[in-house]
């Protein structure tokens, strides 16, 4: 039933969808939470899991949404608002305008970083093994391609060596230009975000200046620019109204979407930044950073960038520094180390200690200095490894099955998986996409439902999460290449 409603929002006409953008005044911000988290499709127990609330809590909050009651000029007696209202409310804030649930508007998917699409329903293990190349652009993309509304958004350059970096908009489905924007830099973004119908760019080391750009998503009119000499690495964040970078001080920055203005600016720690992008959930920011061999988790307030909760996986069982992101779900927080060490900690912390133990440690064996960042099953957590994909109990952290990908040795890296439809996608260092069935197999050692290589035509390398959305995946590899697969249909 819900997402009927989303899919009957979603596909409203522009008048509607600005009444919903103008009620938004009358949600607090534990409403927009939980509006903006019916809106992603998630179930009650969900919405409670992420945000660290009982379900009959969640049903309270949704309730309140429902019978908010609008007064004002227009309004010459308070009236009830419709019921359709908390979810016009969640794609007003998170989606832009055209825009379908199930769209991949983040580095992974959602702010929490799960890397799970749970509105994908076209592609799952029955077909995987039919998906096809529809398309493929050379000199075009990198990092993770977004999709919303049929339109694909990706940063990439007019040649790979002189530049000058673009944010381009692709038609989703054939691949054609719908528009161009240059950075005024020599490089692509660092990375991209969608919400609102605004998409955020960070952009390098050679920004000028102007390190964040806020772009209108159906044309690319630039916003609103950040001006400040900082640089900014990785691909933003955004949630609830707010996007969130990590500055080259150290620092994690908190902007608000609609003017840029800056709301804080937090230390990573005072030596080191962060080693990925931040994750959002449950009214705290999770960042992972600081000096190679003394990482640091740390969970700060959403709203002034205080220190809730930190956690030392070193101190804990971990060798080397901590790499990729956090990411959150199900009342849990999960990090990886260099040297292959996987680390579950409570989210919302150990109240009254500021300094937390881990939920649970698994170590993996050798790792490799891409970007493992998990993605998280309802049940299971997926690593990637040198060579393997592992899948690991969420609660436990108790090994599940792993995965074999084609190679062996540092390309073989498998980076950051993302999971959809009962099926886990990853990539790897050597320019190679992979499928498995997220269930596993009748045996402890899987092999693939389907893999292909990214860039057919070059030796590349891919370290960025795929995409997946509308019985597509999309995939890049660095220096250029942009692919889409697809299973064919018949007629």
């Amino acid at each position: 039933m819900t997402r009927r409603l989303i899919s009957r929002v979603a596909g409203s006409g522009h008048d509607r969808r600005t009444r919903a953008r103008e009620r938004l005044a009358l949600l607090n911000d534990r409403e927009r939470e939980v509006a903006v988290a019916v809106g992603q499709g998630r179930s009650n127990a969900e919405i409670g899991a992420v945000l660290f609330l009982s379900v009959p809590t969640v049903k309270t909050h949704v309730s309140s949404i429902l019978t908010k009651r609008a007064t004002g000029p227009r309004s010459p007696r308070p009236r009830r608002l419709r019921a359709g209202l908390v979810l016009a409310v969640a794609l007003a804030l998170s989606l832009p305008a055209g825009a379908r649930a199930g769209d991949w508007t983040r580095w992974k998917y959602d702010a929490a970083n799960t890397g799970v699409n749970p509105s994908e329903t076209r592609l799952g293990p029955g077909n995987a093994r039919g998906l096809r190349r529809t398309w493929f652009r050379d000199q075009c993309c990198v990092g993770t391609p977004l999709v919303a509304g049929g339109t694909l958004y990706a940063g990439g350059t007019e040649d790979p060596v002189q530049g000058p970096g673009q944010i381009l908009a692709l038609d989703a489905a054939t691949g054609e230009p719908r528009w161009s924007a240059p950075t005024g830099t020599s490089e692509p973004p660092n990375g991209l975000a969608l919400s609102g119908g605004r998409l955020f760019a960070t952009l390098g080391f050679e920004a000028d200046g102007n390190p964040m750009r806020a772009l209108e998503a159906a044309s690319g009119r630039v916003l609103w620019s950040l001006e400040d000499p900082t640089d900014f690495y990785y691909p933003p964040n955004v949630a609830a109204g707010v996007v969130y970078a990590i500055g080259g001080d150290n620092k994690v920055w908190a902007l608000d979407a609609a003017t840029g203005q800056v709301r804080w600016r937090s230390y990573v720690t005072r030596t080191a930044t962060a080693t990925g992008p931040v994750a959002v959930a449950g009214g705290l920011v999770y960042v992972a950073g600081g000096p190679d061999n003394d990482g640091v988790l740390l969970a700060k307030d959403v709203g002034n960038g205080v220190n809730r909760w930190k956690a030392f996986p070193a101190h804990d069982g971990g060798r080397g520094r901590l790499l990729g992101s956090p990411s959150v779900r199900g009342g849990r927080v999960v990090v990886v180390t260099e040297d292959g060490s996987v680390f579950a900690y409570r989210a919302a912390g150990c109240a009254p200690a500021l300094t937390c133990k881990p939920l649970w440690v698994r170590q993996l064996g050798a790792s490799s200095s891409f970007d493992p960042t998990a993605g998280l099953g309802q049940t299971t957590v997926f690593v990637g490894g040198l060579g393997r994909l592992h899948a690991l109990d969420a609660a436990t952290g108790r090994p599940r099955w792993s995965g074999l990908v084609e190679f062996t040795g540092d390309e073989s890296a498998v980076t950051a998986p993302v999971i959809a439809n009962g099926v886990v996608y990853a990539t790897t260092v050597d320019n190679r996409v992979y499928a498995f069935n997220s269930a596993g197999c009748s045996a402890a050692t899987c092999r693939p439902l389907w893999s292909d290589e990214i860039n057919p035509d070059t030796y590349s390398t891919a370290s960025r999460p795929l995409s997946v959305s509308g019985g597509a995946v999309y995939a890049s590899a660095h220096p250029t290449g942009l692919s889409r697969w697809a299973v064919p249909t018949a007629g």
